[in-house]
Order: structure tokens, then C-alpha cells, then sequence
């Protein structure tokens, strides 16, 4: 009998194709937190905590996915007053 390929969720880029930079060059519908860190420009998990306003979907067994047209639409924003005057501009 052939071995049966085993599904790790461990590896959040798994399925993506990783460019030579290490970035995807194709992002999921629905990003974990740690791949929506990434794909803002490598922000912190503390940072992100504080500053995206959008809402996590509860797929259920603990799996928080954040949808990626959302997270677009956030990220078009212009700065908001509160981090611009964070930026000490």
C-alpha cells in the first residue's frame, strides 16, 4: 500500500508558491494570523493586534482566518490621525 500524504498545519506557506525573496507570489482567500503579519509588510503580531480594525472568521477548532479582500480594503485606507501622529510626523 502507498504511503498517504499527511496535511501539516504547521507550515503556513505550504500551498503557496514561495518567490526567492520568500514571499508568495499567490496569497490564500483567508490568511492566518501569521501570514497576514507578512502580507502587511512583516509587521509584528502585537502591532497587528493593535492597529487592523478586521474581524477575524472563527472557522471553529481554534482557527482564526482573516479574509484577504478585507485586508486589502484596510490596507487602501489612508493613515489613519491616530498612527500618523504615532509616526512622529
Amino acid at each position: 500500500m502507498p504511503p498517504v500524504a499527511t496535511f501539516r498545519q504547521a507550515d503556513p506557506t505550504a500551498f503557496a508558491m514561495i518567490a526567492a525573496d520568500g514571499i508568495p507570489e499567490a496569497w490564500p482567500a483567508l490568511l492566518s494570523r501569521e501570514q497576514l503579519c507578512a502580507y502587511a509588510g512583516g509587521i509584528s503580531d502585537t502591532t497587528l493586534r493593535k492597529v487592523c480594525p478586521v474581524p477575524a472568521v472563527d472557522l471553529g477548532a481554534n482557527v482564526l482566518k482573516y479574509r484577504r479582500a478585507e485586508v486589502d480594503a484596510w490596507l487602501a485606507l489612508p493613515t489613519s490621525p491616530r498612527l500618523a501622529a504615532g509616526s512622529g510626523r
